[in-house]
């Protein structure tokens, strides 16, 4: 019942890759321990202790774990943004950040009390997230947004809305029109 997705990332044993990929939200990987090699449209970004990457929704990426590591994802529907995008779509830089404490803090708190899962842990961990997106809208958020991003932005936005038919609707008879309609 959170308004988000936090889990621990899959490939943490290593010997681990996620080829190229995009969805409607955004992500934030936050790597505690070792590292990871993270593509965002084929630009390389090296992942390592205590740096993290947010990646924006519909923009294809892809992770290489070729080592043990500790890395918490969290998921934000991009809804969750609606009301602070001046644009089309709200965008955040897409690069590897140095440490950032405060942000740290508050993704480890997040993880902790929902690990501990104490009375009353959901609201502590909300609290802790309304924090972390107030960071991302005043420290992260792009300013001056690229319009060939909103382009690629809009058909790969397109192109979920067919395969999310396509996943909900796969057992029917699916046609061209049916898909073209969509």
């Amino acid at each position: 019942d959170l308004p988000f997705r936090m889990f621990v990332f899959e490939g943490k044993n290593g010997n681990y890759q996620v080829v190229k990929h995009w969805h409607n939200t955004v992500e934030l990987f936050l790597v505690f321990e070792g590292n990871i090699d993270f593509y965002i449209n084929s630009l390389h970004y090296p992942i390592s202790k205590n740096q993290f990457i947010l990646v924006n929704s519909n923009e294809i990426h892809s992770i290489e774990a070729p080592r043990e590591n500790f890395t918490i994802v969290i998921q934000i529907p991009q809804e969750t943004f609606e009301a602070y995008r001046e644009e089309e779509y709200i965008l955040f830089k897409s690069t590897r950040y140095e440490e950032d404490s405060e942000l740290i803090g508050l993704i480890r708190n997040m993880y902790r009390v929902y690990a501990e899962k104490k009375y009353g842990y959901e609201l502590e961990v909300k609290s802790f997230f309304y924090k972390l997106l107030h960071i991302l809208i005043i420290k992260y958020k792009e300013k001056d947004i690229d319009k060939e991003r909103i382009r690629q932005n809009r058909q790969l936005e397109k192109l979920s809305h067919i395969t999310e038919y396509i996943q909900e609707c796969y057992r029917e008879d699916i046609t061209l029109e049916s898909i073209a309609s969509k």
